[in-house]
């Protein structure tokens, strides 16, 4: 089968329009066809205020560009209702930041997988997302324009998202059957997730983006290289991962060499301690759930150590200004098990730290905990903020979002831009086009040529002076004439509303007590003869005409010019009231006339023309009960509608009422005061900036010297490079090139250009025969049972797969001459004679047996800690060679050759002990068939 992937967006060669990723930093997106399945690889969303920011950012001497072309949203669109899998592998809007809207509004109704963090955070990240747009520009109305999902639609999506743990298999059913994931960590982010997809007829895929093997203080490394830790100290990867048939990484960073860690941590807290010291404040834009950890963690510690060290002398305030920083806190603080470095084995300044590794994230006896971030201050706010701690208060803020498109971070930048002393540190590029990517750009022009972004080293403060147009918009309450204007046209639509409900309701009433009378008419009548006593005993089934007349009472037809006298027996006239003259017989009229449907309601009498109009007598409306002949009519439908809900109640578990129970909490929560009418509005406003720029890598990605040294390592047959500069992708391809053992397909495809690898593979499915199968010795491989097998296909009629088993046995010629058919052969000889030769049995030709296969690839360096683990000395004695030897058995070297093949070479000295413990070493760590 082939494998097939298409980049629909962060490609390694070409960006729209044909324009070379210089700086990369777009949103991931790739479509894999695997095996007739539709994966979609992340879905990740760009910054919608990029080109905006890009034209401001230059000041007088650039103008605004065109609008970003819409090439990634409009082939999403076109696809998400035929994607089968989605598979997300970090939090940040980059990878995740366009899942919702999605799911909500474009069709993408695959079942999505992604680890827990992942799962959560990129929910938090996208609520934080379309709060701040939502908060200053109308997206329902530039639903063209800006593709932000409601909250509500957020929540939908990301609650149907399945979450995963590390390492566990995921055999999945339907279209998607044969196909198994298993998740494995990728650092750079919490619950960052690298995918492995196993296929039986295509092989592995193993899809690494946003890789870091390096250990921070709140993650460790990816599993993907173990580094120092492996067996005997070198370089080694993870076993379940060596050798895949494709590896799909990004190449953003490949040009460049990562400053040491020590060095940008030391260089950014200096810096801060400076400026705060100095009186002025420091602005770091961050995003709202997965590198912030990190900051934080880097912050708490420092500002606990200086605190402890000078209690009175450093009380500076550190501030989060983000709408979901407390949901983000909270919810972090019960995924312990998913962190590393210090923030998982309770290191920190603080001597009375939680050691204990099952106690993760809570609190010890004095009430402090490894992520209580006690120094910290959030709030939802910059108007908050302002009160807590007024401007000329020297203080540490991180705002949100990271690129300066929108929100605190934009506004509060504005502000501390005017400020000659403040700092503005950013510790990502941004998005291209963004404001924060244009400050970097210019940060980096101002180095010197060695301490430029990706040489690795730390750059220098930048004082700036340069001249922005900033374009500023926001939501602004309505006053005056503005406000009563709104209120008096909303009181307008109320009233017309109120009124065309109230007509509704009145026609509704007028037409279910018309269809009530109708159907009772013929009861009616019959109460009515009943009550006037003109009922003829012997003639019950007369009519109402025929019954008055025989009483003696004639009345009139409503709305007829005639009036009839009645009198006799039955004749009584109308009641006026308590006292006063009565009417005389002759002179009552019927004629009442009351509110009612002239045409369709039935009158009180009823007419001798059919054509006659008819009048509702009283606007009363008896509701009667239906019965039938066993009584009572029960309304069925609403019984079985009460046994349904009965039902669904009973079948739900406790931990899907639990979740439901936190889901509306957080609705709860989530609902805001009614918001006084209110405006968008837009100002451009002419920046003079003077304050001082910094630029920290602090993105947790790996360099260009971490890509290739586990590239090699992983040795797949196959590489797809993604995301990255077209530069960068080349340098690789040619690195790679240099490398003898390396896969020469490596491919590096443009926007939207497919790559098809396989194309000449062929798999076939076939039943393993009973008899067969039972034979079958099964050795464990990977995630697999594998066994050799020779055998013959044969076809049944009930079945149109075919079925594998035993070969036939052929029976050899016979060498002597055979009794016939039926006859026995005996032997009358006498004593002494020679005995007759017995006649020959016929011979089965069986095939010939196979020779033993031994699947999979062995390391040395894993050869030497599972031998080491048995008590035998094994160390290596250069060029490969690895020396084993136990006391009084003799030594044994192990080496592979340039064919790849194992060689094992010892004498069998006293017992030949080390020999044959190595050889079953050996054997024990391959599957043998």
């Amino acid at each position: 089968m082939a494998v097939s992937l298409t980049p629909l967006s962060g490609s390694a060669a070409a960006t729209q329009s044909g324009r070379s990723q210089k700086n990369g930093s777009e949103p991931l997106c790739y479509l894999l066809e695997l095996d007739e399945a539709r994966i979609l690889l992340d879905c990740g969303a760009r910054d919608w205020a990029g080109d905006e920011a890009r034209a401001v950012v230059g000041g007088d001497e650039m103008e605004e560009e065109q609008e970003r072309d819409r090439q990634y949203e409009e082939k999403l669109k076109s696809l998400a209702p035929t994607i089968d899998l989605v598979l997300l592998s970090h939090a940040s809007i980059r990878h995740a930041g366009l899942y919702a809207y999605a799911r909500a509004r474009l069709g993408l109704t695959a079942p999505a997988y992604a680890s827990l963090p992942v799962k959560e955070m990129a929910r938090i990240a996208t609520a934080e997302d379309t709060l701040g747009w939502r908060a200053e520009r109308d997206i329902d109305a530039q639903e063209d324009e800006y593709w932000i999902p409601k909250l509500e639609e957020i929540r939908e999506a990301w609650a149907s998202v399945k979450d995963v743990r590390y390492h566990q298999p995921q055999h999945l059913t339907g279209k998607l059957k044969g196909l198994t994931l298993t998740a494995f960590s990728s650092g750079h982010t919490l619950g960052g997730t690298l995918w492995k997809i196993r296929s039986p007829a295509s092989g592995t895929v193993l899809y690494a983006v946003g890789l870091n093997h390096m250990k921070e203080r709140h993650l460790d490394g990816t599993v993907l290289l173990r580094g120092s830790d492996a067996p005997g100290g070198g370089v080694a990867v993870h076993e379940q991962l060596v050798r895949p048939g494709l590896v799909i990484t990004d190449t953003e960073r490949g040009s460049c060499v990562n400053a040491k860690r020590k060095d940008r941590d030391s260089a950014l807290l200096e810096l801060i301690t400076i400026t705060l010291l100095e009186n002025h404040s420091v602005l770091i834009p961050c995003d709202p759930t997965t590198r912030v950890l990190e900051l934080l963690v880097l912050f708490d510690q420092h500002w606990t150590f200086s605190r402890d060290k000078d209690p009175t002398g450093f009380r500076f305030p550190l501030c989060l200004v983000s709408q979901t920083g407390d949901e983000m806190l909270k919810f972090v603080r019960g995924l312990m098990e998913w962190f590393g470095g210090a923030a998982a084995a309770g290191e920190g300044p603080r001597e009375d730290a939680e050691k204990d590794k099952g106690k993760w994230g809570r609190r010890d006896r004095e009430g402090k905990g490894v992520l209580d971030f006690k120094p910290l201050h959030v709030f939802p706010t910059i108007a908050a903020l302002n009160a807590a701690f007024p401007a000329d208060v020297p203080k540490l803020v991180l705002a949100t979002p990271p690129n300066f498109s929108y929100g605190s971070s934009r506004r509060l930048f504005a502000e501390f831009a005017r400020n000659g002393g403040d700092l503005v540190v950013l510790t990502q590029r941004g998005a291209p086009g963004s404001l924060a990517r244009g400050l970097f750009e210019r940060w980096d022009a101002a180095q010197p040529d060695d301490r430029k972004w990706g040489k690795g080293k730390i750059g220098d403060v930048v004082q700036s002076d340069w001249a922005l147009r900033l374009r500023m918009h926001k939501k602004v309450p309505l006053e005056g004439a503005e406000l009563q204007a709104h209120l008096d046209a909303e009181q307008h639509a109320r009233d017309q509303e109120a009124a065309r409900q109230a007509a509704e309701a009145r026609k509704r009433r007028m037409i279910e007590a018309d269809e009530e009378e109708s159907d009772d008419e013929s009861d009616s009548d019959r109460e009515v003869d009943d009550a006037l006593g003109g009922r003829n005993e012997e003639d019950e089934f007369g009519t109402p005409g025929e019954t008055g007349r025989r009483a003696g009472v004639t009345f009139a037809e409503p709305g007829s010019s005639s009036r009839k006298r009645g009198g006799g027996v039955g004749a009584f006239p109308l009641a006026t009231g308590a006292t006063g003259d009565l009417p005389e017989a002759g002179e009552v009229s019927f004629d009442i006339y009351l509110k009612g449907h002239s045409t369709r309601a039935a009158s009180f009498f009823k007419s001798a023309s059919s054509g006659a109009p008819r009048f509702r007598m009283f606007p009363f409306v008896e509701r009667r009960r239906r019965v039938d002949e066993y009584g009572e009519v029960i309304d069925v439908d609403a019984w079985i509608s009460r046994g349904k809900e009965l039902a669904s109640a009973a079948a739900e578990d406790q931990e899907e009422r639990e979740t439901k129970r936190r889901r509306l909490e957080e609705e709860e929560r989530n609902k805001q005061r009614a918001e006084p009418p209110s405006k968008y509005v837009t100002e451009d406003l002419e920046l003079q900036m003077v304050c001082r720029v910094f630029y920290v890598d602090m993105e947790g990605l790996n360099d260009g010297r971490a890509i290739r040294t586990i590239m090699p390592q992983l040795n797949p047959r196959k590489m797809i490079l993604v995301s990255g500069p077209k530069e960068a992708s080349d340098a690789l391809i040619d690195s790679f090139g240099a490398i003898a053992a390396m896969t020469k397909e490596v491919h590096a495809p443009a926007l939207g250009e497919p790559v098809k690898i396989g194309e000449h593979t062929h798999s076939f499915s076939f039943t393993l025969g009973e008899s067969l199968l039972a034979n079958l010795q099964m050795a464990p491989f990977e995630d697999f049972l594998v066994a050799h097998v020779t055998g013959q296909i044969s076809y049944n009629s009930e079945s149109s797969i075919p079925i594998l088993g035993h070969l036939p046995v052929a029976p050899a010629a016979a060498s002597t001459t055979e009794a016939s058919s039926g006859t026995s052969v005996a032997s009358a000889a006498a004593p002494d004679a020679p005995t007759a030769p017995l006649p020959s049995v016929p011979q089965r030709t069986l095939p010939p047996l196979p020779s033993s296969l031994f699947v999979g690839d062995l390391k040395l360096t894993a050869l030497k800690a599972r031998l080491e683990a048995q008590g035998v000395q094994a160390e290596f004695g250069g060029e490969g060679v690895l020396v084993c030897s136990k006391e009084g058995g003799g030594a044994v070297a192990v080496t592979k050759n340039a064919q790849g093949n194992l060689v094992i070479e010892g004498g069998l000295v006293g017992r030949g002990e080390a020999y044959y413990l190595v050889r079953d070493t050996v054997y024990s760590m391959h599957a043998v068939v």
